[in-house]
């Protein structure tokens, strides 16, 4: 009885096509409402609300070649915000058309290059390591000094001849008696 049951329902039923899993980028995000780098939802109203030294300027994608030159930048760049804009900015052919907005200082702030403040966090290069690394490069041509307590001073050779040159040839008389 319950197999005629869920028969009857099954030829009664109407057969969609199937169900394809969407992009997150295409139902997800949305360019006139959410800045293309960071994300965030752009409302122009509460940002008038706000003192002018506090507010963030909001630009419309405005020339075709944005897209293209956003895109070279994400690649040249590979951090995971690079990464996040570009697949953002990847399937959308026309930003003009899409209308498609951003914060101006998230702008400028993914033009620049990314700090490498963070690269060097397990590696801590000591004072022997760097003084032997520093002669094995330069050679006799520097000169390493350090005392208990206090800075090490590098010098290249050179930097030392050229100083005591230029402070002969200043302080050398004309007279040859007087030199």
């Amino acid at each position: 009885m319950k197999r005629q049951h869920e028969e009857q329902e099954a030829s009664t039923s109407i057969v969609g096509p199937p169900r394809t899993r969407a992009r997150v980028s295409e139902s997800a995000f949305c360019f006139k409402k959410q800045c293309l780098f960071c994300s965030q939802e752009l409302n122009e109203e509460h940002e008038k609300r706000k003192s002018l030294d506090s507010r963030r300027k909001i630009q419309q994608v405005s020339t075709l070649t944005f897209k293209d030159s956003i895109l070279d930048t994400a690649r040249n760049r590979s951090d995971a915000m690079a990464k996040a804009v570009f697949a953002r900015l990847e399937f959308e052919n026309d930003l003009v058309a899409a209308e498609a907005k951003y914060h101006h200082d998230c702008f400028n702030s993914f033009l620049k290059p990314p700090t490498l403040k963070n690269v060097c966090k397990t590696t801590i290069i000591d004072n022997r390591t760097l003084k032997l690394r520093l002669k094995l490069k330069y050679g006799n041509k520097i000169i390493i000094t350090d005392k208990l307590g206090t800075s090490i001073f590098i010098c290249l050779v050179d930097n030392h001849q050229d100083i005591l040159n230029q402070a002969w040839y200043e302080k050398k008389k004309l007279n040859k008696k007087e030199e």
